[in-house]
């Protein structure tokens, strides 16, 4: 699942357009039929940053993220769905930039100030892909070009980054019928 996740990957367009990269990524994941664009999305929300606008396509639910039992929710869920997760860009920028190479997005960084590790700053979406055994999760960041992705977290890694927002997409008729058979 990890290498075909990257063919689902879009960049966002601008700087804080993570939630409706996100939800294009999760809509094109779903398949059949047209995905909208960050434009049509922008255009048809009146707050385009709002973690509500993640409804377009599931349920937002809102988690204790140092609860280790949620953390094993997010990882039961990813056995037959992506997920949306909202992380605070702080921490998530340092996990990110120990990568080597580190990524480079068009936007610059997405958190530009020092001490970034304990800063909070605009939380920011990613798409969770894939839940590694026994620690870890893999997952797609709108930030960066696709190079590189899917990027991992560690399970404590995630629970400094998470807010405790997630996102699970209503699925089609026919994805559900397929997991029933499996």
């Amino acid at each position: 699942m990890p290498g075909d996740a990257v063919a689902f990957h879009l960049e966002q367009e601008r700087p804080s357009s993570c939630i409706a990269a996100c939800v294009r990524m999760i809509e094109a994941w779903k398949g059949p039929g047209p995905t909208p664009t960050e434009a049509e999305l922008r255009a048809g929300w009146s707050e385009p940053t709002s973690i509500r606008n993640l409804t377009y396509c599931g349920a937002l639910r809102s988690w204790d993220p140092t609860d280790p039992r949620n953390v094993e929710r997010l990882r039961a869920k990813l056995h037959d769905r992506w997920l949306v997760v909202i992380l605070f860009p702080g921490p998530l920028t340092f996990f990110t930039m120990r990568r080597q190479p580190a990524p480079v997005s068009k936007h610059g960084l997405l958190l530009p100030y020092a001490e970034p590790r304990h800063a909070v700053g605009m939380p920011h979406a990613v798409v969770l892909v894939e839940a590694l055994e026994p620690d870890g999760f893999r997952y797609l960041d709108p930030y960066y070009p696709a190079n590189g992705q899917p990027f991992s977290l560690t399970d404590d890694e995630l629970v400094e980054a998470w807010t405790g927002h997630d996102m699970i997409p209503t699925l089609p008729v026919e994805i559900v019928e397929e997991i029933m058979k499996s």
